[in-house]
């Protein structure tokens, strides 16, 4: 998808304003009247244009829309109350049900109970007695039949659950994740693994959702979800098509032909504009010959790599790929960013290896950067330097551009983490709002916002 991502800012004028709103150029008067939308009352000018809210409603816009409606009507009283009248000619919820009967006097729903004592003779009558006419002497009740017969001795030794031979179960029985094994008569832990809708994360049982994260995601655990590691939000804006042709620039460069030459090859992914790079070397044959005349002579081209097409700079050692002359006073192949490899003919980037190897990089840079900033080594191949901070606050501009409140506004949200200024993205559409506004002015009319996207 092609997305335009762009940090440009410009003033913005907010509040009331006397500007005239009509082609006459009278002065707008604000104030002058109000309106209700969706249960808030604005201000409006004499010009007609909406502006500060004048109040929230308590129940409903009134029926002329000009303010809030003063009479909220009548509260049913159901507090502690389940049936019954609520007060307001209707009845509190959610009512009775399963033969219950409602008691008005105090809104409970009661039930009679209809004793369950047919073909018995003992036993639980499901009301709180016993079914008649009962068991005599000598006699046992078993209460799951309900009937009577001689004394039986359960054989329930060295047994916690199952039958107990006696037309009964032996005690103390099994609880909710365990079930009998009726042959020994022990319970046993059946675990019901919990992973309807999740990918990843605990199953409830000891073990894990499948199928589990790929290789660069984390598990989301409250969710059961696999996430991209370090997602980061950003504000973006797409370009929408109908077809492919409507993502080509107008005019094209040179000698392009759109969607056939890399790299102004696109497709129209659900109305949005998507760049689709090259598919095989012919793709490249006009990017080449367009930078034929800018590239020096031991470099060469490479083909379509990986959607792009490449170029490599050519070697037979690492002394090859040095700049000539040298900038500054660094040393090719001991000071970074100028530390190469010769790999199969073809230049490549080392980076660094160690602190070491950032010492001429650091010095060069002392001039240039501000005094809350530090230099943090060689970290992943890079000589890194960081802006120190106390609180999130200091890291940010001074001044601030535009209307941008810092850590309200994307692209100046901040956290302090460990000492360091760290940009935090968005979190939500809305913290993208000032950004688009600011952007309005600039943006092609085919072209949209995209709300906060991670990444």
């Amino acid at each position: 998808m092609k997305r335009l991502i762009v940090s440009l800012t410009f003033v913005f004028l907010s509040g009331w304003t006397s500007l005239g709103c009509g082609s006459g150029g009278e002065d707008c008067t604000p104030y002058a009247r109000t309106i209700c939308r969706k249960g808030v009352t604005y201000w409006i000018d004499s010009c007609g244009n909406q502006g500060d809210v004048a109040e929230t409603c308590e129940c409903e816009c009134n029926l002329d829309y000009s303010g809030c409606e003063s009479d909220c009507g009548c509260t049913p009283d159901c507090i502690g109350k389940e049936c019954g009248p609520d007060g307001c000619g209707g009845n509190c919820t959610p009512g009775c049900s399963g033969g219950a009967t409602c008691n008005e006097a105090n809104g409970q729903c009661e039930h009679q109970c209809n004793p369950s004592c047919d073909n018995k003779e003992c036993g639980p009558d499901g009301c709180g007695g016993t079914c008649s006419p009962g068991c005599s002497g000598g006699e046992t009740c078993n209460d799951v039949s309900g009937q009577c017969s001689d004394v039986c001795n359960p054989a329930c030794s060295g047994r916690e659950c199952g039958p107990d031979g006696c037309g009964g179960s032996c005690t103390p029985g099994c609880s909710g994740d365990e079930t009998c094994n009726e042959a020994n008569g022990l319970c046993e832990y059946q675990c019901n693994s919990s992973c309807d809708n999740k990918e990843c994360g605990p199953d409830g049982c000891g073990g894990t959702c499948s199928p589990g994260c790929e290789t660069g995601e984390t598990c989301n655990e409250s969710t059961g979800q696999c996430e991209l590691e370090n997602q980061f939000g950003s504000c973006t804006m797409v370009e929408t098509c109908s077809t492919s042709s409507d993502c080509c620039p107008d005019p094209m460069p040179g000698t392009y032909v759109c969607n056939q030459d890399y790299p102004y090859i696109y497709s129209c992914d659900n109305g949005e504009c998507a760049s689709s790079g090259c598919s095989s070397d012919s793709d490249c044959t006009t990017y080449f010959e367009q930078m034929s005349a800018v590239l020096p002579d031991n470099w060469s081209y490479d083909g379509c790599v990986s959607g792009s097409c490449t170029m490599v700079e050519t070697c037979s050692t690492s002394s090859d790929c040095c700049p000539d002359p040298m900038p500054g006073t660094y040393v090719c192949n001991q000071d970074y960013p100028y530390i190469y490899s010769c790999d199969n003919g073809g230049c490549a980037s080392s980076g660094c290896s160690s602190d070491s190897d950032c010492t001429t990089y650091f010095e060069q840079m002392s001039a240039v950067l501000p005094d809350n900033w530090r230099y943090d080594g060689c970290a992943s191949g890079s000589c890194t330097m960081v802006e120190t901070c106390s609180t999130s606050s200091d890291c940010c501009p001074d001044p601030m551009p535009g209307t941008y409140v810092c850590n309200q506004d994307y692209p100046y949200k901040y956290s302090c983490d460990n000492g360091e200024c760290a940009s935090s993205g968005c979190s939500s559409d809305s913290d993208c709002t000032t950004y688009f506004e600011q952007m309005s002015a600039v943006l092609p009319e085919n072209w949209r916002y995209d709300g906060c996207v991670f990444y």
